[in-house]
């Protein structure tokens, strides 16, 4: 005879029936297995790991990048010219600057990373450090 509440139900043939009504608590325990297992998938600290690896294989390159920032901005001021970061952009007559030095300031990257060194400088100032 089938149970009308769970048309799955084998009780009447095997006396470890799992369906709704006869474990009534399985169906809950089973969402809060599946919900952990869920969580700790999403929540891995391997991924974590994954992504501190790839931040960190980044900063070589940062620290290098910033470097030849530094060497740009020194030439830039060797030739006289004053550099300026206004409304968000880097402010140089390119005209006056080496050939090399402005190829290598048309790469985005390299001219924000001068922004950046500039925007710092500012800020400097501002506290009255630089």
């Amino acid at each position: 005879m089938r149970n009308k509440l769970a048309p799955v139900c084998v009780a009447a043939t095997h006396p470890d029936c799992m369906c709704p009504s006869c474990e009534p608590d399985l169906r809950e325990l089973a969402t809060a297995a599946l919900s952990v297992a869920r969580w700790h998938e999403a929540n891995d600290p391997t991924p974590l790991g994954e992504a501190i690896d790839s931040v960190l294989s980044l900063l070589p390159a940062r620290v290098e990048r910033r470097r030849w920032a530094v060497r740009a901005l020194a030439a830039i001021r060797r030739l006289g010219i004053r550099p300026v970061v206004a409304e968000g952009a880097l402010r140089v007559p390119m005209e006056l600057l080496p050939a090399p030095l402005r190829q290598w300031l048309d790469d985005p990257v390299n001219r924000e990373a001068v922004e950046d060194l500039l925007d710092e400088e500012g800020g400097l100032r501002l506290y009255g450090v630089a």
